[in-house]
């Protein structure tokens, strides 16, 4: 799946429109980096509502083509930066992660 398929009205590209074309192989939605580390795989789209540069070095670690930020957080200037350095795509809704989850589940974008 590339970014460009889950964006819509409820979903906006904060970062590089370039990076609307990075490329997902699956999604982890979680909120603890570690376990994030720990159980998501490369090139997993990361939901969540930790919006801090920690996340971003998390993605850069993990391969992570985005990063969704859910429930309305917004990556700071330093984050914006850097996910612009390192060609990752950020993303905010107002949505609760699940609802994220269950919208990406009704679109077929889960796989």
């Amino acid at each position: 799946m590339r970014v460009s398929d889950i964006l819509d009205a409820r979903y906006q590209l904060l970062s590089n429109p370039e990076t609307q074309n990075n490329l997902s192989t699956g999604i982890y939605a979680g909120d603890l980096l570690s376990i994030v580390m720990k159980s998501a795989k490369p090139k997993n789209l990361l939901v969540t509502v930790i919006a801090n540069i920690n996340t971003i070095a998390v993605a850069v670690l993990m391969d992570f083509p985005a990063v969704v930020f859910c429930e309305g957080n917004k990556p700071t200037k330093e984050m914006l930066a850097k996910a612009d350095e390192e060609k990752i795509a950020l993303i905010i809704t107002e949505l609760k992660t699940y609802e994220v989850i269950l919208d990406f589940y009704k679109r077929g974008l889960l796989s």
